[in-house]
């Protein structure tokens, strides 16, 4: 664990389950709950940080705004720079409620052009563009656990697996059920 100052799981807990007299702060929290807890099967470690699965992030915005270019859409411009390339991501989010777009961003990363042999790193642009998309979706509250540092809590991180594990035997045994029932497809 680091040096730096880590938030709990109970500091969370208790500040997300505050109640206040108004109903807009709860009505506010709703989607950055909604995507708060990260299932640990997607996360790796990357060094000292933890790595949260580019495709189960797209794979959860899409569960919580709705198809991409539907209900959420992003653009990236790249802007090259010496031995740099960097990513400058703007996210859009649709709202049923206005029918209008929201706009976040830019949110920025940055990536070495070249690899350590000194020839140009052919993922650099992607590595820039999926680092930018991460930061952007935590705006958003995705896998706020991870970037809340919750991850580096053991205890916590046994606890999302034990849940992880329930989920995907429910989901088995429903996958089982529909196939039982004459239909085959899932």
């Amino acid at each position: 664990m680091s040096n730096q100052k880590t938030i709990t799981n109970d500091a969370i807990k208790h500040w997300l389950g505050k109640t206040f007299n108004n109903p807009d702060y709860i009505n506010n929290l709703k989607k950055f709950r909604a995507g708060f807890e990260t299932d640990p099967c997607f996360t790796s470690q990357a060094g000292r940080y933890t790595a949260v699965d580019a495709m189960y992030q797209i794979m959860m915005m899409t569960a919580l705004y709705g198809p991409i270019g539907e209900g959420w859409k992003y653009d990236v411009n790249y802007v090259y720079q010496d031995t740099y390339i960097a990513a400058e991501v703007y996210l859009q989010i649709y709202s049923k409620d206005n029918h209008d777009w929201t706009h976040f961003g830019p949110v920025c990363s940055v990536m070495p052009l070249l690899d350590r042999s000194g020839k140009i790193d052919q993922e650099c642009a992607k590595k820039a563009m999926t680092n930018a998309l991460t930061k952007t979706f935590s705006h958003t509250g995705l896998n706020a656990d991870v970037f809340m540092g919750l991850f580096e809590d053991n205890t916590y991180v046994a606890q999302q697996e034990k849940r992880s594990k329930s989920v995907g035997e429910q989901n088995k045994k429903q996958v089982a059920e529909i196939k039982s029932k004459g239909n085959g497809d899932v």
